[in-house]
């Protein structure tokens, strides 16, 4: 094994956000030599879990590897705890002892267990002997799901594939929350036509569904030209991390991250622990509860903020008056 071509490929690994458990297994693979191979990591959703597959492969011509792609996959499973694994479990027949297959990634347990043509049982657990029943099957086909697996089980997870350029690219942070709806913020794009660097947020457009090579479009929202600026945007809120600097500068960090960090916010006198998300489409702040329940922005707002949205509001109200009766003028 070229000692260089480890260098290189661990670097890239590290400048996506792969993990160290990932880059290990990825230098272990390396040296067995295997022509291609692909690794993978777990990363926590909001909902579920984000399932992250690396693609490497050994040259044709030489014994450098290199990283080609990686997915990205939202799964609506609950993550694993530790040292658990997806176990598909089958049965011995007369007398023998049956067999035990271990995963990490629900996609692939649930689609190795789908195309069993026998009895089996798909089960979370540390080991069949300390397991937990999700799944049963007899005879290929499956007769039991529980109610809580049912989403992961027959759900077809939203994924993303994404080729990066020797470490750059959307990371695997980024893609995560990507993966997920949520908009990242990127100023080191580059104009295919023109090669101008320009800065965006950027978002998958889940509304349309994939396209013939099966990976959503992108949609961008061009800064400063369309408008989102982040920093004023949250001054319109009361949120108590906006007076410490170092705690402003991670927030915003986490929101072009497309992160939705935990915040207090004010919201009629009281402070309220939030999940806030950036919503550069509309130019706006979510505010949620931990357990999902979206909060009204405006109860979290200043009162200056708020004046000026009534101000909006009125100002709007005024021209459609003003268009409806210039519209009445003309039919009469």
């Amino acid at each position: 094994m070229n000692l260089n071509n480890l260098e290189d490929r661990k670097d890239e690994m590290k400048a996506l956000g792969a993990s160290e458990q990932t880059i290990a297994k990825m230098e272990e693979l390396m040296k067995t030599g295997v022509a291609k191979f692909k690794v993978h990591q777990v990363m926590p959703a909001n909902k579920g879990q984000v399932d992250v597959e690396f693609y490497l492969q050994q040259s044709s011509k030489s014994e450098y590897y290199f990283l080609n792609k990686f997915t990205v996959a939202h799964n609506l499973g609950k993550p694993l705890e530790q040292d658990q694994h997806y176990l598909i479990i089958t049965p011995g027949e007369k007398g023998k002892a049956g067999s035990v297959k271990q995963f990490d990634l629900v996609t692939e347990a649930v689609e190795s267990f789908k195309k069993r043509d026998g009895s089996a049982e798909l089960a979370i657990g540390k080991d069949a002997a300390h397991k937990q029943t999700v799944a049963t099957m007899e005879e290929g086909k499956v007769n039991f799901v529980t109610k809580e697996f049912r989403g992961a089980f027959y759900g077809k997870p939203a994924s993303q594939t994404l080729w990066p350029d020797r470490g750059k690219g959307f990371t695997v942070q980024q893609s995560a929350q990507m993966i997920q709806g949520y908009a990242v913020y990127r100023n080191d794009l580059v104009n295919f036509l023109s090669g101008e660097p320009y800065a965006a947020w950027v978002k998958f457009d889940m509304d349309k569904g994939v396209g013939a090579n099966g990976n959503f479009n992108l949609q961008q929202y061009h800064d400063p030209q369309y408008g989102f600026d982040l920093p004023k945007v949250l001054d319109n809120y009361k949120i108590a991390e906006l007076a410490v600097p170092e705690k402003r500068e991670k927030l915003e960090m986490d929101l072009r991250n497309g992160l939705t960090p935990l915040v207090s916010a004010e919201k009629d006198g009281k402070s309220l622990k939030l999940l806030v998300e950036a919503v550069p489409r509309y130019g706006k702040m979510n505010f949620f509860t931990p357990d999902g329940k979206m909060e009204k922005r405006e109860l979290l707002m200043t009162k200056e903020a708020l004046a000026n949205l009534l101000d909006a509001g009125q100002e709007k109200a005024k021209n459609k008056d003003k268009q409806q009766e210039a519209g009445m003028g003309i039919g009469n």
